[in-house]
C-alpha cells in the first residue's frame, strides 16, 4: 500500500482495514505497509476506511516458476 503524495511518501492518504487468517483478524494502517501473506493463508477483505487521496495497492507473487 503505497501513498500517492510525491512530496510526502510517509502519507498513505487514506485508512485501510485488512483482514488476514481463518479467524478473520483485523489490521488497521494509515501509513504505507507492505503486507506479507504466506502461501495457503487465507486473507482479505480490504476495506478503505476514510480515504483523503488516491493510494497504490500492489500485489506481488513470488514463485519460483517463469
Amino acid at each position: 500500500f503505497i501513498g500517492s503524495d510525491p512530496r510526502n511518501f510517509s502519507d498513505l492518504g487514506a485508512e485501510v482495514e485488512f483482514a488476514i487468517g481463518e479467524e478473520q483478524e483485523r489490521h488497521v494502517f494509515d501509513k504505507p505497509t507492505a503486507v506479507v501473506i504466506p502461501k495457503g493463508l487465507p486473507h482479505c477483505p480490504i476495506v478503505t476506511r476514510r480515504i483523503d487521496r488516491p493510494y497504490l495497492c500492489m500485489a506481488v507473487s513470488l514463485t519460483g516458476k517463469r
